[in-house]
């Protein structure tokens, strides 16, 4: 159960759906594509949002890779995230259903996760 919470934040966070102008994709989509044009433009990297989002990331994965998940590496990539994706959520609500019904599944753990890690808090 425990190895839940980092695999399902990190999977609801890859699979939120972004639309800007004429584009759309999903934040994997985007990562994929940012990493594989590292050699033509390395300082996309180097933005703050970028980096924070990828910090994030690697600590859900060290999180799930780890034999008792830490719940302090699972919180700080929880609360990291958390930002991106009440923007796409607001952001969604401007028109884009798509947009802000993709992001319920992160919004959802994030709360379960909240709710069990502060119960475990008050034990």
């Amino acid at each position: 159960m425990k190895r839940l919470f980092p695999l399902g934040l990190l999977l609801t966070f890859l699979f939120i759906y972004m639309e800007w102008g004429n584009n759309q994709q999903f934040v994997f989509q985007m990562q994929y594509d940012a990493i594989a044009n590292i050699a033509n433009n390395a300082s996309s990297l180097s933005n703050p949002l970028v980096f924070v989002l990828f910090f994030a990331e690697i600590l859900l994965i060290i999180a799930l890779l780890q034999r008792q998940p830490n719940r302090i590496f699972i919180l700080a990539g929880t609360v990291l995230l958390l930002p991106y994706v009440i923007l796409a959520f607001l952001g969604g609500l401007a028109g884009h259903p798509k947009v802000w019904l993709s992001t319920f599944p992160f919004l959802a753990m994030a709360i379960f996760f909240f709710v069990k890690f502060r119960r475990f808090n008050q034990a």
